[in-house]
C-alpha cells in the first residue's frame, strides 16, 4: 500500500527542522532518485550566498573597537621599561626617571647590626636604591631610607587630654657592603671569594620565592626579558616545526599504520628519557646560570621532581594507550588514506598549514606584545597609613595596577582567545569549502578545483564572519563542559556502579542536557555553513543530524584521526623542544660569563620553543583531521541526496573505508516493499529522514548551481 511504502521510506522528522536544496518528490521519485546513480540531485549545489548570524557580526565588530581601543591606551600609557628596570623607594624608575638617569642598577641597604667585616646582618628588601654602579667594598657611601622616628608629644588634662604623634622618615648615608652585578639589573651581596652568590643567607633574602628578585612574578619578568637573546633561535625553532610538519605528512601519506605505531612507541620513550633527565636534575637548577639557576637546594628538588612526576605519568598514559587503541589505529589509518588523497590531489590544502602558522605568530605576537604594554600601563603610588581615618602619607611609593587596568587586561584576553579560535575557525571553513570542492569534482579528479584557498577565504570573509565568530565562541567556551558531560553521559548510558546508582537521577538530567545542547557543537557545522549558509546553531544541529542518520560507519569515522592529531602535536612539540634547548644552550656557552646571568633560561626557552612546535604541529593536525571529517560528511550529504551518485565523486578508498554499497535497481514488476528489501532492506529507513523534512521545508525551482561548475 501506499502508507506502507511511504512508512519504509521515511523516517519522523528530524529536531533540526532542516530545510535541504532539494525538491518536493513524490514516493516513486523519492525511491528513483537513491536508485539512479546519475540524478541530477545528488547534493553538488551552493545555496546562494547571504549573510549569517548578523547580531553576532556586530557584536564582534563592536569587541573588535573595544580591542583597538585597549591597545591604543595601552601604547600610549604603558612603558615596556617598567619591567626592565627596578623602581627605588621613591618611586623611581632606575636609569629612566629624571634624577636617577645614569643610575640602572638597584642596591638594597642594610638593616640591623654589621659585623666586623662590614656586612649588615639583614637587608631592607622592601626599599632599594638607585645606583650607578655596584659596590665592591665597605667604603662607599650609600643614600638610603632612613628610620622612622615617632615623637609623641601629651597636652591638657584629663578628660581633655591631646596627644600629637609626629612620624619622620628621611633620607640617611650609609657604609656599602661588598656586591656583585647580576643580570645586568641588580647589586647582590658577595660573601667570601669563590662561594656561590645563593650561599648567603643576604642574597637568599633577594632571590628566594618571597624576595623581590626570587618571586615567582619577577623571575616570569626575567625569563620573558632574556627571550629577546633568543629570537633567532626561536625563528629557527619555528622553520623546524615547518619541516616537522611536511615530514610527518610525508611519511603518513605512505606509511600511516607505521607511523602510528612508532608514535605510540617514541612518544613514551621520549617521556620516561625526559623524566629521567629531570630526576637527576636538581643541580642544573641549583648551579646553572640564568634565573632558574638560582634556586635553592629544596626548592630545585621540588621542581625537578614535579617535572619528574609529570613526564612519568604522561608516559605510563601514552604507553597505556599503545597497548588498548589498537582498534581505533586500524581505523585512523584508514582515515589517513583518505585524507592524505585529497591533500595531495589538492595542494592547496598542503599550503594552508603554512599560511595558518605564519598567519598564528604574527597574530599571537601582535596580541601578545599589545597584552605585555597594558600591564606595563601599572605605576607608582604613594604609599598612606590611615590613622583614625585620616591617610598620611610617607616618603615610600608602591607599585599599583588600578581596576579599570584589570578590567581592561581581562577584557583584552579575552578577546585574544576569541581571535585566536577565529582565525582557527576561518581555516576550518577554508577546509571544508575546498574538500567540498575537490569531492564534488567528478571522477578522475586531477588535481581539484582553482584556487580554494583564496575562493573559501574571500566567501568566509565577506558573508560568514559572525558566524564564525559565534563558532569560535561558542566551541571555545563549551569545550572543557562538552568533555565532562560527555563522559557523564557515557556513563550514564552504561551499566550504572553504585556511585551512579546514588546520583543517577543527576546524571541522567546532565546527559540529557548534553544530548540536546552540548551534542552537536561541533566544527562540522562550518560544513553546512560552507554548503547551506545557515547560521551557526542551525548549521550545528544540520550537520550533526546529517552524520547520525547516515546509517553506516561514518558517525563512527568522524573524529577517528585524533591519534594522528595528538601524535602530531606532542612529537613536533618534543622534537622542537629538545632542539631549542640544545642550540640555546650551545649559544649561552659561547657568551662571555658576565652576560650568561641575563642571556635567558635555557629550560624557559627551551619551554617556549616547544610552546611554538605544538602550535605548529596543531596547525597541520588540525587541517589534516578536519579534511579527513570533512570528506566524510561530503560523502554522507551526498549518500542522503543520492545513494547511487555516490560513485561519481567518491574515490575508491573512501567508499572502502565508509563500506560503501551501491542499491541494485529491483525488477520490473516486484512490489515496493520487497524492491526495498532487494536494495538493503534498512537502506530507506535510514535515508528516509530526510524526505519528512522535505515535506516540511521549501524548495524554489532548482538546485542552486552545482559545486563543480563553480570550480571551473
Amino acid at each position: 500500500s501506499a502508507s506502507a511504502r511511504a512508512a519504509a521510506l521515511r523516517l519522523p522528522a528530524t529536531a533540526s527542522g532542516r530545510r535541504l536544496p532539494m525538491p518536493r518528490l513524490g514516493i516513486e521519485e523519492d525511491e528513483e532518485r537513491h536508485l539512479d546513480e546519475h540524478h541530477p540531485f545528488d547534493g553538488s549545489g551552493l545555496v546562494p550566498r547571504s549573510c549569517t548570524d548578523l547580531g553576532c557580526l556586530f557584536l564582534f565588530v563592536f569587541f573588535c573597537i573595544g580591542m583597538v581601543s585597549v591597545a591604543t591606551f595601552a601604547f600610549a600609557h604603558g612603558d615596556l621599561r617598567r619591567f626592565s628596570h627596578g623602581y627605588d623607594h621613591r618611586g623611581r624608575l632606575c636609569g629612566v626617571d629624571r634624577g636617577v638617569e645614569h643610575r640602572p642598577l638597584m642596591y638594597w641597604c642594610g638593616a640591623g647590626s654589621v659585623d666586623e667585616d662590614g656586612m649588615p646582618s639583614s637587608l631592607d628588601v622592601k626599599f632599594p636604591t638607585c645606583v650607578s654602579s655596584c659596590p665592591i667594598d665597605t667604603s662607599t657611601k650609600m643614600v638610603c631610607l632612613g628610620v622612622e622616628q615617632v615623637q609623641v608629644e601629651a597636652s591638657g588634662e584629663r578628660p581633655l587630654r591631646t596627644t600629637r604623634m609626629q612620624v619622620t622618615q628621611g633620607s640617611t648615608l650609609q657604609m656599602s657592603y661588598p656586591t656583585v652585578e647580576w643580570a645586568n639589573r641588580y647589586c647582590i651581596p658577595q660573601v667570601g671569594i669563590g662561594k656561590r652568590r645563593g650561599a648567603s643567607g643576604l642574597a637568599e633574602s633577594l632571590l628566594g620565592f618571597d624576595g623581590p628578585i626570587g618571586n615567582p612574578y619577577a623571575r616570569l619578568i626575567l625569563a620573558l626579558g632574556g627571550l629577546c637573546h633568543a629570537f633567532w633561535v626561536l625563528v629557527a625553532s619555528f622553520v623546524l616545526a615547518l619541516v616537522f610538519g611536511y615530514c610527518y605528512i610525508l611519511v603518513l601519506r605512505f606509511q600511516p599504520k607505521f607511523l602510528a605505531q612508532a608514535s605510540l612507541l617514541v612518544l613514551p620513550g621520549a617521556c620516561l628519557a625526559a623524566s629521567f633527565f629531570f630526576s637527576s636534575s636538581s643541580r642544573r637548577w641549583q648551579g646553572g646560570s640564568g634565573e632558574a639557576g638560582q634556586l635553592d637546594a629544596a626548592n630545585a628538588a621540588i621542581l625537578s621532581r614535579a617535572i619528574c612526576i609529570t613526564l612519568a605519568a604522561l608516559g605510563g598514559l601514552l604507553l597505556c594507550m599503545a597497548c588498548c587503541l589498537q582498534e581505533a589505529i586500524v581505523a585512523a589509518v584508514g582515515c589517513s588514506k583518505v585524507a592524505c588523497e585529497c591533500m595531495f590531489q589538492s595542494p592547496s590544502l598542503l599550503l594552508l598549514p603554512l599560511v595558518e602558522s605564519l598567519w598564528t605568530a604574527i597574530a599571537m605576537w601582535l596580541l601578545t606584545l599589545s597584552t605585555i604594554w597594558l600591564a606595563a600601563t601599572a605605576h607608582m603610588e604613594d604609599d598612606f597609613v590611615a590613622v583614625k581615618g585620616i591617610e598620611i602619607g610617607g616618603l615610600t611609593k608602591t607599585f599599583a595596577f588600578p581596576a579599570q587596568n584589570k578590567a581592561m587586561l581581562a577584557y583584552h584576553l579575552l578577546g585574544f582567545v576569541w581571535l585566536m579560535d577565529m582565525s582557527t575557525a576561518l581555516s576550518e571553513f577554508v577546509v571544508s569549502y575546498t574538500v567540498v570542492l575537490w569531492y564534488y569534482t567528478p571522477k578522475p579528479k586531477g588535481s581539484g578545483p582553482h584556487m580554494p584557498l583564496l575562493r573559501g577565504g574571500v566567501v568566509g570573509l565577506a558573508f560568514h564572519v559572525g558566524t564564525l565568530a559565534m563558532g569560535a565562541f561558542a566551541i571555545a567556551a563549551l569545550r572543557v563542559p562538552r568533555v565532562c558531560l560527555r563522559l557523564l553521559s557515557s556513563q550514564a548510558e552504561e551499566r550504572p556502579n553504585k556511585l551512579c546508582q546514588a546520583i543517577g537521577t543527576c546524571i541522567a538530567c546532565v546527559a540529557g542536557f548534553y544530548q540536546r545542547n552540548l551534542k552537536f557543537v561541533t566544527r562540522l557545522a562550518f560544513l553546512d555553513v560552507c554548503i547551506c549558509s545557515t547560521d551557526f546553531w542551525e548549521a550545528a544541529r544540520n550537520a550533526h543530524g546529517v552524520v547520525e542518520s547516515e546509517g553506516g560507519k561514518v558517525p563512527e569515522l568522524v573524529g577517528a584521526c585524533w591519534i594522528f592529531s595528538v601524535a602530531c602535536v606532542l612529537l613536533a612539540a618534543f622534537c622542537t623542544g629538545a632542539a631549542t634547548y640544545a642550540a640555546f644552550a650551545l649559544h649561552r656557552s659561547t657568551l662571555a660569563e658576565p652576560f650568561r646571568d641575563f642571556a635567558g633560561d635555557t629550560f624557559f626557552v627551551a619551554a617556549v620553543g616547544a610552546v611554538v612546535g605544538a602550535r605548529v604541529g596543531w596547525c597541520f593536525a588540525a587541517v589534516f583531521e578536519h579534511t579527513a571529517d570533512s570528506l566524510f560528511y561530503a560523502f554522507a550529504w551526498n549518500k542522503w541526496h543520492g545513494h547511487n551518485t555516490v560513485q561519481n565523486y567518491a574515490p575508491e578508498s573512501l567508499m572502502e573505508v565508509a563500506s560503501y554499497r551501491p542499491i541494485a535497481k529491483p525488477d520490473v514488476g516486484r512490489a515496493p516493499l520487497q524492491r526495498a528489501a532487494a536494495s538493503g532492506g534498512g537502506f530507506f529507513g535510514a535515508y528516509g529522514v530526510f524526505s519528512n523534512v522535505v515535506a516540511g521545508g521549501a524548495y524554489s525551482d532548482d538546485e542552486t548551481q552545482a559545486l563543480i561548475h563553480g570550480a571551473r
